[in-house]
């Protein structure tokens, strides 16, 4: 009996380990989700808190199967707003582009794919998703919830890790540099969370440092040990 214990002790510690570093996609964007959004091009944000520092690893869009000759570009910001105006932007997540040509990777079950952007700490604070061209000609439309209903987008908060906002959207193809532009023109959509479907990221939470996972693996092989003393114990004649 006490060596099917330890077994679990083992087995629930490792399984802990591997969830705090799995990644989590920010955006339930399902599979057949039909676009509704009009004709652009337009530059949708969707915006967030971070509450504990993050890392992402991901970049995505929504995109429902209208990818067929235009490009899409995705970057995060780091964001202050004021009376739900943006007051600056600068860039925390470098662009990356969607194209049909190379359109990434799909989840699977979802109108969403993702490119990796390697690991970029996000530490607490205000940001946004940027995604431009969404409604250009041979882009994409977007999903727009179109009211305060949930509709069918939902969030992963990465247990906690985030709370998410609004959306804020800017009329043309907005050049995603290392900060954006005219910010003033940029027009704030109801707080449903979120509001459209656009840009998405792949996150995971910053899990504790390196000299906890130290102290769990001499746990763990402390734990082996006493298991290991305590079988020979119970079977030596």
């Amino acid at each position: 009996m006490r060596k099917i214990n330890i077994v679990k002790l083992i087995t629930a510690a490792v399984m802990l380990v591997a969830i705090q570093a799995q990644a989590t996609i920010a955006y339930n964007y399902p599979g057949g989700l039909v676009a509704n959004g009009g004709s652009g091009p337009y530059t949708i944000g969707n915006y967030f808190t971070v509450n504990s520092a993050i890392n992402v690893d991901q970049l995505g869009i929504y995109d429902s199967g209208y990818l067929n000759g235009g490009t899409v570009s995705v970057a995060i910001y780091a964001v202050s707003e004021l009376d739900n105006q943006l007051t600056s932007a600068s860039l925390a997540v470098a662009p990356v582009s969607f194209s049909a040509a190379n359109p990434g990777t799909k989840v699977v079950g979802t109108s969403t794919f993702m490119k990796t952007v390697g690991n970029n700490v996000l530490n607490p604070g205000t940001y946004m998703v940027v995604a431009n061209n969404y409604g250009n000609s041979g882009a994409l439309p977007y999903y727009d919830n179109a009211g305060s209903s949930p509709g069918q987008i939902s969030a992963n908060t990465g247990g906690g890790a985030l709370t998410f906002e609004g959306s804020y959207r800017e009329d043309g193809n907005v050049a995603l540099g290392s900060s954006l532009t005219d910010l003033s023109d940029w027009g704030f959509f109801d707080h449903t969370i979120p509001r459209m479907a656009a840009g998405n990221f792949g996150f995971f939470a910053i899990v504790p440092e390196a000299s906890v996972f130290g102290g769990v693996a001499i746990a763990l092989l402390g734990l082996i040990y006493v298991g290991r003393s305590a079988w020979l114990k119970n079977n030596v004649a």
